[in-house]
């Protein structure tokens, strides 16, 4: 064999496994969007971004659970923090753990909330009706949110300390509360349906939050059902 042929095949051999790479990479990222129900006009600068595929997959999570708007600021921010996960967690309101058999997926509805800006070390933000009141406080790594609507009856409390996470959620149709202790991140996790009788308990010790597990996690989840969706939609504004 000639000196051009094998330069030829390795063209050909370079060529084929660069494709391959690009059409697993496109596969991954159109995953991630499917299961997070992200629009395809957004995925070319979610490819830009210094983020794998494991850590794209965990910023959905995190802006799924939390509600959070995505803005173009936060994503830039994260990207630099993107190895601090428990740090990371704090500004979405989230425990850095998983459940034992798997994810946490929040049942509460939607709805538009106070966040702090994600690196702030000190916030403090309140917003007061006639029908009651929204309060989020951040000093260092302690995080307190509160939320009260006597109209519709809702009731939202997280706490986040060195040394424990909790959430407590209420309104008419459902209640749902989570702690967590650190740091050997034991948890309970509780949830009922009033309107259907749906109860969920869960218990055990926690495992960090990662990206590749969590990826893993949701991968297994989507071959398990075809149609999970972990979100209804996630508020992305990169304008901003």
């Amino acid at each position: 064999m000639n000196k051009f042929k094998v330069f030829f095949l390795i063209i050909i051999l370079t060529a084929t496994i660069f494709m391959v790479h690009n059409a697993k990479a496109e596969d991954s990222i159109n995953f991630l969007l499917k299961i997070f129900n992200i629009e395809q006009k957004e995925a070319d600068y979610f490819v830009k971004l210094d983020l794998s595929n494991e850590d794209l997959g965990l910023v959905f999570y995190l802006y799924s659970n939390s509600d959070r708007p995505m803005t173009r600021n936060d994503l830039q921010y994260i990207e630099k923090y993107k190895n601090n996960i428990r740090y990371l967690s704090l500004y979405f309101g989230m425990p850095p753990i998983m459940f034992e058999d798997g994810i946490i997926k929040l049942h509460h509805p939607s709805r538009k909330r106070l966040f702090p800006p994600i690196s702030a070390k000190k916030y403090e933000k309140r917003n007061k009706t006639k029908h009651g009141e929204e309060k989020i406080e951040v000093k260092g790594n302690k995080y307190e949110y509160k939320y009260i609507n006597k109209r519709h009856h809702i009731v939202e409390n997280i706490e986040i300390k060195k040394n424990k996470y909790d959430y407590y959620y209420k309104d008419s149709n459902i209640i749902e509360k989570l702690s967590v202790k650190y740091p050997n991140y034991k948890y309970q996790y509780y949830y009922k349906n009033f309107n259907t009788g749906e109860e969920i308990r869960k218990q055990g010790r926690g495992k960090a939050l990662d990206p590749k597990l969590l990826y893993r996690e949701l991968k297994e989840e989507k071959q398990n059902d075809p149609s999970f969706i972990f979100s209804l939609k996630i508020n992305i504004n990169l304008k901003k």
